[in-house]
């Protein structure tokens, strides 16, 4: 049992060194004795034949993507992606059935001509694989195929109008601006993924679909290939730590002010203005983390929107306390009233009117802020 193991060991090992040498005879065959120039491009470039000749063709394919982070202030979107570009090149066409039928090769990307794989609007992009590393796919039949994977901030125009509720559309755009129109076009495709493993803890992605578009100028035409990560914020953090203790400040702050005690003022008017005045230093400090989240945009964004209409709500509670006249005080233990007629003076005194008021404009503020969360 132990003999046949090792023949068949042998076996295995002979098959193995005969593939080693048949490969570098194919890779002496490709990249020496039919002298490849990896610094030619292989597209057609006889204008008088250009009619007669398809255009040369990259295939584009977004494999992988995950979203990192977007940063606001400067509009930049941090995304890992893997996207493999497959072209042909006739240079690299062989016959398998005379390299003991060999037919796909794992070439170095240093060996090869590599199509352009330019992104615009485009502020930084790393790879993960220095070139040297980074395998190339070639077939018999001359079809390339290269993964890269790197890590790129793309500029990102934001819609930051329904902050913290916005969606983003954020594109990545490729073009091979370096050849004419007519000699090289693209066709791009994403690969089905995983959506919760593209998303991120704040950001949510939705859609991820690919466009070509086809640009005219006066001086160059081009296409250009695009890959658009669709996604939604995720709000709870500032609803949590913002929203909710906003709404419970303006209540109770509210409430303060305007409550009254058996129709006595307990409390002077004093008092009551520094209840007001005390949450609105409080609202000042949930405002200075709004100030710090918010993106300094053109557009103001809802949660900047609903943080001033509270603070306008508590700062008019106080303008109207200051200008409103004293009541006249009924003293329970000179007069005795039956309950039924407090009750009725409550409900109608001028304090419960204005409290009920600053009550339902703070949550009619609510109310119209939690109502673009879809």
């Amino acid at each position: 049992m132990e003999n046949v193991t090792i023949v068949e060991e042998n076996d295995e090992i002979v098959e193995y060194a005969s593939f080693l040498r048949d490969l570098d005879e194919l890779h002496e065959e490709l990249f020496i004795q039919r002298k490849y120039d990896k610094t030619l491009a292989p597209i057609y470039t006889k204008q008088q034949n250009l009619s007669y000749v398809r255009r040369f063709n990259v295939d584009i394919r977004l494999n992988f993507a995950k979203v990192i982070a977007i940063a606001e202030d400067t509009e930049k979107l941090g995304v890992l992606l893997e996207i493999i570009y497959v072209w042909e090149d006739p240079r690299l066409i062989w016959d398998p059935s005379k390299f003991n039928g060999i037919n796909k090769i794992y070439a170095n990307y240093k060996d090869l001509w590599i199509v352009e794989n330019s992104m615009s609007e485009t502020a930084m992009i790393v790879d993960f694989v220095a070139d040297h590393r980074k395998p190339v796919k070639v077939f018999a039949n001359g079809t390339v195929s290269f993964l890269h994977k790197f890590y790129a901030e793309i500029i990102c125009k934001l819609e930051l109008g329904h902050f913290p509720f916005d969606s983003q559309d954020c594109p990545i755009i490729l073009t091979a601006m370096s050849y004419d129109y007519d000699e090289v076009t693209m066709t791009v495709d994403v690969t089905p993924i995983e959506l919760k493993y593209a998303s991120s803890g704040q950001w949510d992605v939705q859609k991820i679909y690919g466009s070509m578009d086809y640009y005219n100028y006066s001086s160059t035409s081009f296409e250009q290939s695009t890959f658009h990560i669709y996604m939604k914020r995720q709000p709870l953090f500032y609803i949590h730590v913002i929203v909710v203790p906003s709404l419970i400040i303006t209540v109770l702050s509210v409430g303060g002010i305007f409550w009254t005690s058996g129709q006595e003022y307990q409390n002077s008017k004093m008092d009551k203005l520094g209840i007001g005045l005390t949450s609105l230093m409080s609202m000042t400090v949930l405002l200075g983390i709004v100030a710090s989240e918010i993106p300094k945009t053109n557009s103001f964004p809802l949660l900047g929107t609903y943080m001033v209409v509270s603070l306008f709500d508590i700062g008019l509670a106080c303008v109207v306390l200051m200008l409103m006249p004293a009541s006249k005080e009924i003293a329970d233990n000179k007069k005795k009233i039956r309950f039924r007629d407090k009750i009725c003076a409550f409900i109608f005194n001028r304090t419960f009117a204005l409290h009920l008021l600053f009550q339902t404009v703070n949550f009619l503020n609510f109310g119209v802020f939690m109502s673009f969360w879809k």
